[in-house]
């Protein structure tokens, strides 16, 4: 059954998300029930690396539409797909590129996992792969278009978690070809 808390009584933990059995009559009011949040997450970009330098620099488009999926054990031992319930485990960045997991409890050890959608699925099929940059909670990205071994702790959240992607270009030059010969004279 339900435990009988004394008025003001904190109650942490990643599991208490419900307060229940409020009984009030008309005219009652029941005020102080809080719910803190620890604001912790996880966050990052998919752009365009227009310099092909494995960094998000200022002017580089974001691409919208990509599937990003979090996946991991809580400091509790629950998968994080239900500990952020009813917040989604996968998510798609918007329309600058952003991507972003809310709610997101520490994790244990072996930290989160972050991977991108498939390279051959649109609208990423439009690049080629870039580079990936490990954010700043550390991690890994020893395999393609995966972070690894996120480690986040009670308030802790990590943002630059980003997958660059390399769009395709085209160069030359226009001349006149006054002598017909198919080369740009001197």
């Amino acid at each position: 059954g339900a435990a009988v808390l004394a008025p003001g009584q904190v109650v942490p933990g990643p599991d208490k998300r419900s307060i229940g059995n409020i009984v009030l009559a008309g005219g009652d009011s029941a005020t102080g029930y809080n719910f803190g949040e620890s604001g912790q997450g996880l966050s990052g970009f998919v752009y365009a690396d227009d310099n092909g330098n494995g960094r998000k620099d200022a002017g580089e488009p974001g691409i919208a539409g990509i599937a990003i999926t979090l996946s991991g054990k809580t400091a509790g031992g629950a998968d994080v797909c239900v500990a952020i319930s009813p917040n989604p485990c996968t998510v798609r960045s918007s329309a600058n590129g952003a991507y972003a997991f809310s709610g997101v409890p520490a994790s244990d050890a072996a930290g989160y996992r972050i991977a991108q959608q498939a390279q051959s699925t649109a609208p990423l099929s439009n690049y080629a792969d870039g580079a990936e940059q490990v954010g700043s909670l550390g991690g890994n990205a020893a395999t393609n278009d995966v972070f690894a071994g996120i480690v986040v702790k009670l308030g802790e959240f990590g943002a630059d978690y980003n997958f660059g992607e390399r769009a395709a270009s085209i160069a030359g030059r226009v001349y006149l070809d006054a002598n017909d010969n198919g080369v740009a004279d001197a």
